[in-house]
């Protein structure tokens, strides 16, 4: 009996050692695939996880916190970042409620928006609100800017979208 347990024991040790190694590399594929060129011109570098800095946390109506916002400055100007991740909390943990990658802006649904990727800088924080914050495109090493783009939560749909004036 008790060599049934150790032969067992070893087998499911070894299927956790197996699946963990398959999500690294699928993780590291996954990597390889983002668009190098597009994130070259927004003076992006790879993106790692590391990389990122808590900004601030986003809150409904009733305070409940619905997502952490993450942001990947610039590492000539601290002001600016390229890329922003807004991972889920509470019953949205664990999700990507929002990203901006490059010119891409996305949400839940799939692309939210695309901004101009001629000469594109980065983005910077013109407000932040309880559930919501308007940022700006730069272009030009930051001499040249696009309209405000003011991402909101939804409450009626549960997610994060562009807000149309």
């Amino acid at each position: 009996m008790k060599i049934t347990r150790i032969i067992l024991f070893v087998f499911l040790l070894s299927a956790c050692n197996f699946k963990n190694g398959q999500k690294e590399n699928v993780s590291q594929n996954h990597q390889k695939d983002q668009p190098v060129d597009a994130l070259k011109k927004a003076n992006i570098s790879s993106t790692s996880k590391t990389d990122f800095k808590l900004d601030c946390f986003l809150q409904s109506e009733s305070g409940d916190t619905i997502g952490m916002v993450q942001i990947k400055p610039l590492l000539d100007n601290k002001d600016v970042f390229s890329s922003l991740i807004i991972t889920g909390h509470g019953s949205f943990q664990n999700d990507t409620l929002y990203s901006i990658k490059g010119f891409i802006l996305s949400n839940g649904k799939g692309i939210d928006t695309k901004v101009s990727d001629q000469n594109l800088y980065g983005y910077r924080f013109v407000s932040k609100h309880k559930d919501s914050f308007m940022i700006l495109a730069l272009y030009d090493n930051g001499k040249g800017v696009s309209d405000n783009i003011w991402i909101r939560w939804n409450y009626k749909t549960k997610i994060f979208e562009i807000f149309k004036v």
